[in-house]
């Protein structure tokens, strides 16, 4: 009867950690998909809250826009291996994979939060100190549109420096 009993404990403990683990593989495989393939919308709702509000917009708003479609046309699709998954705690992950496109291969990790019981990306980046806390300065229209600025300072013309 004990022997039973612990079989039955150690099989739904493992059980539960299969599930566990299947939920976190597919979570960071939604999550690097999207990224590799410049789908930045998609890869919101894998991420944690900071990394949204942080990495995320700063990519969308500041990278994006100046990445030239042909490179994207040309670094995608992009095949992704999820290599190992190594738990740091119950609530902590670290997702090894393998990003291979037509232009690279990469190897690289991301961690993984349990949240709300839901593994998400989190990927924060660290901020310029101009842009901390400041999360609704962030442009709401395309970047390329936004009118230049003239430079305030005077430059000397290379003539008026030659006849000193």
């Amino acid at each position: 009867m004990r022997r039973q009993i612990i079989f039955i404990a150690a099989l739904t403990l493992l059980l539960t950690s299969c599930h566990h683990d299947a939920a976190l593989r597919e979570s960071a495989m939604s999550y690097v998909q999207a990224i590799a393939e410049y789908r930045i919308d998609d890869a919101k709702q894998y991420a944690t809250d900071e990394t949204v509000q942080n990495t995320l917009r700063v990519v969308e708003f500041y990278i994006m826009p100046i990445l030239d479609s042909t490179y994207i046309e040309q670094n995608t699709p992009a095949k992704i291996h999820i290599d190992s998954i190594q738990h740091q705690s119950d609530t902590v992950a670290m997702v090894y994979y393998t990003k291979k496109t037509p232009i690279q291969k990469a190897h690289a990790q991301i961690e993984m939060r349990l949240q709300n019981g839901q593994w998400k990306a989190h990927q924060p980046i660290e901020l310029p100190a101009m842009l901390k806390g400041r999360p609704a300065e962030f442009p709401t229209e395309n970047i390329s549109d936004a009118p230049m600025r003239r430079p305030t300072r005077q430059i000397p013309r290379i003539d008026s420096l030659q006849n000193r």
